[in-house]
């Protein structure tokens, strides 16, 4: 009986490692799933998701669930226009509107929060030295003083603003590290594409 149940557990596991991605996300991280034949892509990029790009395909690639070689397709990378970057589909910051820089969580934006510390070069310009948001603030052209917000409202820490990310009150940007401004979508972020239309000025400056 112990025979028949290891040798199940081992069919399973082969079957399991052998598993094609069929949501995106691949590696040892996300249930060993595999690239190869995905309609993601065939590169396992080093943060885990299938795709065809420079960026699944070249610098930490794993060859171990999928294609490294230079033989996947050289695609043009889309700019990102909804402020997300990297991930299963591959969008590039650079050019875009809410900054050139991704960063660790996979936004776009053009402060030090963004284009420092575990920013992705895949997906737009990363740099150490950048202005930090407070120099940044000091050389720009000031704006109305924004009314101060309740007591109830958090600054962000994950670059997420307004009622519906926070504890009662919401989250506010200003004074956050990714920038004063809490755009329509709901981000913090610095230029015109945070701060100017649909900015919520109870979340920040606009």
């Amino acid at each position: 009986m112990r025979g028949v149940l290891l040798w199940t557990l081992a069919v399973v596991d082969a079957v399991y490692a052998r598993g094609v991605s069929r949501t995106g996300l691949c590696g040892a991280a996300n249930g060993r799933l595999l690239c190869t034949g995905s309609s993601y892509g065939k590169c396992c990029s080093q943060y885990g998701w299938c795709g065809n790009s420079p960026g699944h395909c070249g610098t930490g690639c794993d060859p171990a669930y999928g294609s490294c070689t230079s033989s996947a397709p050289a695609q043009p990378q889309k700019v990102s226009n909804d402020g997300f970057c990297g991930g299963n589909k591959g969008y590039t910051c650079q050019g875009s509107v809410f900054g050139n820089c991704c960063s660790t969580h996979g936004y776009c934006g053009s402060t030090q929060a963004y284009c420092g510390t575990g920013c992705k070069p895949a997906f737009g310009t990363c740099s150490n030295d950048l202005p930090s948001i407070a120099t940044t603030l000091q050389t720009s052209t000031p704006s109305a003083p924004v009314a101060a917000p309740s007591s109830d409202v958090r600054v962000s820490t994950n670059a997420r603003c307004g009622n519906l990310y926070g504890a009662t009150g919401g989250f506010t940007c200003m004074g956050s590290a990714f920038g004063d401004c809490c755009s329509e979508y709901s981000y913090c972020g610095s230029t015109s594409a945070y701060c100017g239309k649909g900015c919520q000025s109870a979340f920040g400056n606009c």
